[in-house]
């Protein structure tokens, strides 16, 4: 292989794997709510915590927009049951939204664009 191309397939590796050390994944352990209460950070193109869990009934959730680009925050039993939603915040800014939620799976999401596509996805299990 000649020596430019291996130059260029080694940058990519590296960064590759930069890219892929930021992500959360499916296997991290989830976060549990605080007294109901749940913080989230909006970011480009991340939600965090990812994986979060909270016991049945009143949710409130705090999100901080920390991305360069507006973010919301939809929960969604389904694909198109939207039971609590932050409204898009700019950068830098916060916003909250309470809610009450029974036992089950729902999605963590924000729908301004291709942002789910692009990672701005999480679960939020409630038992």
């Amino acid at each position: 292989m000649p020596r430019p191309r291996r130059s260029l397939m080694a940058a990519l590796a590296v960064a590759s794997a930069l890219a892929l050390a930021g992500c959360g994944g499916e296997d991290e352990a989830p976060v549990r709510t605080q007294e109901g209460r749940l913080a989230l950070a909006l970011d480009d193109f991340l939600i965090a915590p990812q994986n979060v869990t909270a016991g049945p009934g009143p949710i409130a959730i705090d999100a901080v927009n920390r991305g360069r680009v507006g973010h919301n925050l939809h929960v969604r039993r389904g694909e198109d049951d939207d039971l609590i939603e932050v409204p898009t915040l700019l950068p830098g800014e916060r916003g909250s939204a309470t809610g009450t939620l029974r036992r089950g799976t729902y999605t963590l999401l924000c729908t301004v664009g291709n942002h789910r596509v692009l990672g701005m996805y999480g679960t939020l299990t409630v038992r």
